[in-house]
C-alpha cells in the first residue's frame, strides 16, 4: 500500500513508519509541520527537534512535504470537523499537496493514546479518501517502549515536561529514560510512552536510517514561561550543537 507518513521525527512516528515499510508498505511521502518556535504548545505537533528534520529527511531518503502551522487548536472538541484557522487545517493542506504530488492510499501516525489526534488525522484522511493507519494505537506504553528500544529506535530525549523527570535525561538515549522509568512506576503513575506530555525524543538512528545522525553537545534551555518556577515545575528544551551524519557509527 503507498501510504504517506505523518512525521514529527520523535520515536512514535518513526517507529510508525519503520514497522509499515517492514510490513512491505511503500511510503511515498512524509508530512512534517514546523512552527518558527520550539516553544508554541500544540494538541497535535510537536514543536520541538526541528533542527534535525533536515537530516532525518536525508536518512530516511523519502520526499518530505514541510509545512508552517500557527498550532492554533480552534476546534478543541474531541471529534473534528473542519474549522477555518485551526491547526488541523494547516495539516489538512500538506497531506492533500503530498497526495496531488506523490498519490497514496492512505495516511499513517504515531497515535498510541490520544483519541483527540486520532480523530483529526482520521478526519483529514477520510475528508481525501485516504485510509488512515495507527499500528502503535492502544498498546500497552511499557512494553511498547522496550519494544522500540529492542528494534534498535535511537530516540534522544529533546524535551521535558514532568516534574517526575530528572533533567539529567535531557540528550539521553530512550534505553535510559527506559532504565529510569521502571525504577519509579511504582511510585507514581507516569506514561512510559510519553503520552501524558511528560517528555518528547527525536530520532537519530534507526533500521531504516542510511546514515546515524550525531552532534556534538546539548545546551538545557528553560522554557521562558517558566525562568522564575521552581525547578521541578520547569518544563526544559535540549539546543543542540553541530548536528551531522556518521556512516561510520551507523
Amino acid at each position: 500500500m503507498k501510504v504517506i507518513a505523518l512525521i514529527s521525527g520523535g520515536k512514535d512516528s518513526i517507529y510508525t513508519l519503520c514497522k509499515l515499510k517492514d510490513e512491505g508498505h511503500h511510503i511515498v511521502a512524509c508530512v512534517y509541520m514546523h512552527n518558527k518556535s520550539n516553544y508554541v504548545d500544540s494538541y497535535m505537533f510537536q514543536t520541538v527537534g526541528r533542527e534535525f528534520i533536515d537530516f532525518i529527511q536525508k536518512v530516511l531518503d523519502i520526499p518530505f512535504v514541510i509545512r508552517e502551522t500557527k498550532c492554533y487548536a480552534k476546534n478543541q472538541n474531541l471529534e473534528y470537523e473542519a474549522c477555518e484557522y485551526d491547526e488541523v487545517e494547516d495539516l489538512f493542506t500538506a497531506v492533500k499537496s503530498a497526495f496531488e504530488e506523490y498519490g497514496g492510499e492512505a495516511i499513517c501516525s504515531g497515535a498510541i493514546e490520544s483519541t483527540y489526534q486520532k480523530n483529526r488525522v482520521g478526519n483529514i484522511a477520510k475528508r481525501l479518501n485516504l485510509l488512515s493507519l495507527s499500528p502503535l494505537w492502544k498498546h500497552e506504553q511499557k512494553e511498547l517502549l522496550k519494544e522500540m528500544i529492542d528494534y534498535g529506535i535511537n530516540a534522544v530525549i529533546v524535551k521535558i515536561a514532568s516534574p517526575l523527570l530528572p533533567d539529567y535525561l535531557l540528550g539521553k538515549d530512550i534505553s535510559e529514560l527506559y532504565a529510569y522509568l521502571i525504577t519509579v512506576k511504582t511510585k507514581w503513575d507516569l506514561n512510559f510512552c510519553g503520552e501524558g506530555g511528560e517528555y518528547e525524543t527525536i530520532v537519530v538512528n534507526c533500521k531504516h536510517f542510511n546514515n546515524k545522525i550525531c552532534f556534538k553537545d546539548i545546551k538545557k534551555v528553560v522554557h521562558p514561561e517558566d525562568i522564575y518556577k521552581n525547578k521541578t515545575e520547569q518544563v526544559m528544551f535540549c539546543c543542540f550543537t553541530d548536528i551531522f551524519l556518521d556512516s561510520t557509527k551507523k
